[in-house]
């Protein structure tokens, strides 16, 4: 009985933790501690197994709900609103702090998505706190971007713009999780703020990069409309060429992809251009078309931000001389915001209908509405935004660039360092080899012979170690050298002021080797040029080459060499003997 009043008391205590924030995360762990360190062993497994059953019938279903309802929020928002909304009158959201965040994030998505109210700033960002602690990087883009959503209602474009952008700095495009459903509409919220403040150029970069992600995200539709809006873009930079080009594009895209009431709504663009070319006939067939079938008209009204097609309806109506349609048209472009259009087009009624009071009435009124639009602007805090983000994030980039070459620096560094140890190291026991072999032929030698071998190899050493630290110049050098043994350059051997640096060469790198050859050895000019040749490693046919001479009579050098320095005839005995522990390698120069 006792056992199971605790196991009836451990379940409570378990379902109220599930439910409640603060109890989950500082109360219930040590009494999870205390239970299990005094507990016996079979009701310590049927508590865990309690843990593990609550938190999977309690917590884990209201946020599979939630789930569910992000899962249709592009498809249908207004059935995930009606569901969010069912959420909060049946259940305790507050009492749980991840689920109330959860569900305050959806909740301002399905707002945003139809065109509702959204919560206001103050309150959205504590869900952008509680996401900056505690949340993935696609959640804090989510947050963030929505957040830029509800200072765009309130018209502050600089503060949506840095939301926005703040809200990039969470997307890793290199992530194969990377939300690019936000991200694309991320960068297509931006560009209409950034047309607003006359910043095409940019602009159009927020839209290329909307139609990219959309690409990505999978949703074709999105993908076209980004190209689409691009047209749009290029008709503000004034390039209607460019802008026709792309609608007729996109129309197609659209088509190819049985898009046909997408296409039909594609078509302002084209209809524009008829209209300016005075084909009213052509213009006629797609106004019907776009009217038609492009499922943007419910009585009489066009879709939310589709409303600048009456300015060019206005314009067909002027075209064709129906004067009282184009008024009507016009009047209702200016209903709709777009002043300067409007203005403008009922400036060119009155201009029809020769009543220059209003003309003049109508063209001051435009050129005010623009003025205002100027003064009104916020572009050039929306260009200090933009520029402290760009400046940001190109210090981002070079400062990671930086980082990753001093490592590269530094690696390469450490491996060279271990290459040449070995290298040096292979070289001066071969040295010692040597020595220790000549040294052998005699019975016994002094101390102070010894002392004499061990200082030469100090010497060899210290000379081997001079020619890891050749500079440029003297590369090139050795690399003219090379270039004379091309079989194109054949007919041309060193000059004199080649072998002149050459020799400063070895004077530099193999002093003492060059004294002994130059002041010990009484050697003809030709038999040191060919010493010099073998020091830097060029084999007998190089060295055929370089001195204008046969094979057969470098070897003959060679052998007289052999004997001079060693007492061993034969070419091949004085390469072994001369070169092993003094060639330079020119691969590696």
């Amino acid at each position: 009985m006792a056992i199971k009043l605790q196991v009836l008391s451990l379940y409570n205590i378990c379902k109220r933790a599930s439910q409640n924030y603060w109890l989950a995360r500082f109360v219930f762990p040590p009494i999870c501690i205390n239970f299990a360190l005094n507990c016996n062993k079979p009701l310590y497994i049927l508590f865990l197994i309690l843990i593990f059953a609550v938190s999977c019938s309690d917590n884990n279903p209201l946020l599979s709900r939630l789930d569910h309802i992000d899962s249709i929020m592009d498809e249908n928002p207004q059935a995930a609103y009606d569901s969010l909304c069912t959420i909060k009158k049946t259940q305790n959201i507050a009492s749980a702090k991840n689920v109330d965040m959860k569900w305050r994030m959806l909740m301002a998505t399905a707002q945003n998505k139809l065109y509702m109210q959204m919560p206001t700033d103050s309150a959205f960002s504590e869900v952008v706190a509680y996401y900056d602690r505690n949340g993935s990087d696609n959640e804090k883009m989510q947050s963030r971007y929505l957040l830029g959503c509800i200072y765009r209602d309130m018209n502050d474009a600089p503060k949506a713009i840095e939301c926005y952008q703040q809200a990039l700095c969470y997307a890793d495009t290199t992530d194969d999780n990377c939300n690019y459903n936000t991200l694309f509409r991320i960068y297509g919220q931006m560009a209409p703020l950034y047309l607003d403040n006359h910043l095409y150029t940019e602009a159009l970069m927020a839209h290329q990069k909307a139609s990219i992600y959309a690409l990505k995200a999978g949703d074709i539709y999105q993908y076209i409309r980004g190209k689409e809006l691009i047209g749009g873009d290029y008709y503000a930079m004034g390039d209607t060429l460019q802008a026709i080009a792309i609608a007729k594009s996109c129309i197609k895209l659209y088509e190819d992809n049985n898009m046909h009431e997408a296409a039909a709504a594609a078509l302002p663009t084209i209809i524009y251009s008829f209209i300016v070319q005075e084909k009213y006939d052509s213009a006629k067939i797609y106004m019907h078309k776009y009217e038609g079938q492009g499922g943007l008209f419910s009585n009489d009204s066009i879709e939310h931000e589709r409303e600048h097609y009456y300015f060019i309806k206005g314009l067909y109506n002027i075209g064709i001389e129906n004067i009282d349609s184009a008024e009507y048209y016009f009047r209702k472009v200016i209903k709709y915001g777009y002043l300067y259009d409007g203005y403008r087009g009922l400036a060119l009624v009155y201009k029809k209908t020769d009543e220059k009071d209003s003309l003049v009435k109508y063209t001051e009124l435009a050129q005010q509405s623009l003025e205002e639009a100027t003064e009104n602007s916020q572009s050039n805090d929306v260009v200090k935004v933009n520029s402290e983000y760009n400046h940001k994030t190109k210090h981002n980039d070079i400062l990671y660039v930086i980082v990753l070459c001093m490592l590269f620096i530094i690696m390469a560094t450490f491996f060279i360092f271990i290459f040449v140890q070995k290298k040096v190291r292979r070289k001066f026991d071969s040295d010692t080899v040597l020595i220790c072999k000549n040294t052998s032929k005699t019975p016994k030698a002094s101390n102070e012979e010894l002392d004499i071998i061990n200082k030469d190899i100090d010497d060899w050493k210290e000379e081997l170690s001079l020619t890891l630290h050749l500079t440029v110049e003297e590369r090139d050098i050795l690399k003219h050298f090379d270039e004379l043994l091309i079989p194109q350059n054949v007919h041309q051997h060193p000059n004199q002021n080649d072998w002149s640096n050459i020799i400063i060469l070895m004077k530099k790198y193999k002093p003492k080797t060059y004294d002994f050859l130059t002041t010990t050895m009484s050697l003809s000019a030709q038999e040191l040029k060919v010493c010099i040749l073998v020091v830097f490693g060029y084999t007998s046919g190089d060295i055929a080459i370089l001195l204008q001479t046969t094979s057969q009579r470098v070897s003959n050098i060679k052998s007289t060499l052999g004997i001079k320095l060693f007492n061993t005839s034969g070419a091949r005995s004085f390469t072994n003997k001369f070169s092993k522990s003094l060639i330079i390698n020119r691969k590696n120069i």
